[in-house]
């Protein structure tokens, strides 16, 4: 049997976590113990239950139960340590309660740690998670941006026309990254290498992005017959299921449009909205096509029209960014839809910063919005790149590929919902190609009232901030404004 268990994101006073049981018959009952004292939840969010049920659960090679917990009357900020024991297996991790104000001490930043595009086979050593545990800047928050798996690689390889085929290699696909080797460690405390050690750094918030299903999702790809056979259905049930188990926020039952977008209010100095622009999205053909729901775009413009305080907009695909076709759909392909997103960005009644990964560069632009809205967008991505083609068609994954400092000189915006916005390249900060790159935010409320932000691109395997690179903005080269791509203080808020 094996045993994980992953914080997520909760309210200053509470925690929140997610128990996984792997590689048992039936859930075992759980004791929990908190700062060596037994407690029990105050709410079980959701009992330990199946990933999968019925015949698909049946034909499983691996059984696996998650459970969704919640302690409350915790002090914020306030750094505990909880037990959980299931099983004759016990395991012990440090956890750290949000904190609600800009934390006293060396630091005095709310620090954010952002990863999108990890691929666990170009980490078979873990120094993502090593490096990552080893940072003099520990997180508050880690948000995980996309393409935590890759479910439709290895490229090469037939998946079966079956349900329970699919269900059991997406489910045994997350429990490689989110349990790591799965074999019970000797001290309790230790943590697998890799993916869990990312995972353990701070409370995780999560959106999915294409490869939690397959490239371009929802489309159609032509070198992937179960994106278009008779198995679609099923390959897209599968994924949904494994989504809800292991990333929808709070682990609990999604809306009825299954869209996972959230917001986490309760953080120092920044308020954050999770934009899910993949799981529900429609194929392009529809008329007209959208990243998600009407009522999850609107409340993303009602979020951004009622901020008190700075906004963070966290989306899996940049905004700034060229439109694409059919290999790879982008947000501009979705033309009512990113107007009003930009719209709401230029309406608020303070800053929003975009936050996004995807697109295998790191990079962050100084964005003219109107007259008196600047917008930056922070870009961090790839956490730990895929192979190139030939190597994933060799099966032996053993050559990273590498992305390129690129993005468009401009964007285009629909005038659909109003006058003409016409969204202009400022400035290029810095970015970087690094294939294992991880992003950190630093937040710091400033006396004029203003928020200060510094920002980091972090190459994993170098273990220090990434040499700055120039980027391409069509014809254009941008040289980056640092050597490093590091600042304690790169631009502000307000």
């Amino acid at each position: 049997m094996a045993l994980a268990l992953v914080q997520h994101a909760a309210p200053p006073d509470r925690l929140h976590v997610w128990v996984g049981v792997a590689d048992r018959a039936a859930p075992p009952g759980l004791a929990f113990k908190l700062d060596g004292q037994a407690r029990a939840p105050d709410t079980v969010m959701r009992p330990l239950a199946p990933v999968l049920a019925g015949p698909v659960g049946a034909k499983a090679r691996t059984t696996l139960f998650t459970g969704f917990f919640e302690f409350t009357g915790l002090t914020p900020g306030s750094l505990h340590e909880i037990e959980v024991e299931g099983g004759g297996e016990r395991i012990v991790r440090r956890v750290q309660a949000l904190p609600d104000a800009v934390p006293k001490g060396p630091q005095d930043r709310f620090n954010v740690l952002l990863a999108s595009c990890f691929h666990r086979l170009e980490d078979k050593t873990g120094t993502a998670g090593k490096v990552l545990s080893q940072l003099k800047v520990a997180p508050h928050l880690t948000l995980f941006m996309g393409d935590q798996v890759y479910l439709d690689l290895p490229t090469a390889v037939d998946f079966c026309d079956d349900e329970a085929w699919l269900a059991d290699k997406f489910q045994n696909d997350y429990l490689d990254n989110w349990f790591g080797h799965r074999h019970a460690a000797a001290d309790p405390r230790a943590v697998p290498s890799g993916f869990p050690q990312m995972l353990a750094l701070a409370p995780g918030a999560f959106l999915p992005d294409d490869h939690e299903f397959w490239n371009n999702y929802p489309e159609r790809q032509c070198h992937l017959s179960r994106t278009s056979g008779s198995d679609r259905k099923d390959y897209i049930r599968a994924g949904t299921e494994c989504l809800r188990f292991f990333q929808a926020i709070l682990n609990a039952d999604l809306p009825p449009d299954d869209n996972l977008s959230y917001r986490i209010d309760n953080t120092p100095v920044v308020s954050f909205f999770a934009a899910d622009v993949r799981s529900a999205r429609t194929r392009f053909e529809d008329s007209p096509p959208r990243m998600m729901p009407d009522a999850a775009l609107s409340s993303f413009e009602a979020w951004a029209n009622s901020l008190t305080r700075p906004g963070v907009l966290v989306i899996g695909q940049p905004l700034w960014i060229k439109e694409g076709d059919g290999t790879d759909y982008r947000p501009p392909n979705f033309a009512d839809q990113y107007e009003r997103i930009w719209r709401a960005i230029a309406a608020a009644p303070h800053d929003i910063l975009i936050v996004s990964g995807d697109v295998h560069h790191s990079r962050i632009l100084e964005i003219g919005l109107t007259d008196t809205r600047v917008v930056y967008e922070f870009v961090t991505s790839p956490a730990c790149h895929v192979p190139t083609v030939g190597s994933i068609i060799s099966g032996d994954y053993g050559s990273q590929d590498r992305g390129k400092v690129e993005v468009p000189a401009s964007v285009s915006v629909g005038m659909n919902h109003g006058p003409a916005l016409k969204p202009r390249l400022l400035r290029y900060l810095f970015g970087t190609s690094a294939p294992n790159t991880l992003g950190v935010l630093q937040f710091l409320s400033l006396p004029t009232g203003k928020v200060s932000v510094g920002c980091t691109f972090l190459d994993s395997l170098a273990q220090m901030p990434a040499p700055a690179e120039p980027l391409k903005a069509d014809a254009e080269r941008h040289d980056p404004t640092v050597p490093l791509c590091h600042a304690e203080e790169l631009f502000r808020l307000s």
